[in-house]
């Protein structure tokens, strides 16, 4: 019959290195592994999950931002509100706040 190891601690990111040696990491900054060896580089990748996450909203973010972009270019494009939105550009007023001016 198999024995069952004990449960230890289960950290979620290993280092590179005790990734590369296939090896078990204790998360520590520097690990054990690696500080018992004297490897002075022990890096942490940023996990798969928390680097799609953070992308995610940095494409939400880039989307909104264009939306306001693309509405305030229509505004400049239309006769009658071109040049309340050309004065309120040259005054140094943020895109997204001129496209919720424009909105509301």
């Amino acid at each position: 019959s198999k024995r069952r190891r004990g449960v230890g601690v289960v950290t979620p990111n290993a280092c590179t290195e005790c990734r590369r040696k296939r090896t078990k990491c204790d998360g520590q900054k520097p690990c054990s592994r690696c500080e018992g060896l004297g490897i002075s580089e022990c890096v942490y990748e940023v996990p798969v999950r928390q680097s799609k996450e953070h992308l995610r909203k940095e494409i939400q973010r880039l989307q909104h931002e264009q939306r306001s972009s693309d509405r305030v270019f229509a505004a400049l494009a239309s006769s009658d509100l071109s040049g309340d939105v050309l004065a309120r550009l040259r005054s140094g007023q943020p895109v997204e706040s001129i496209s919720e001016w424009l909105s509301g």
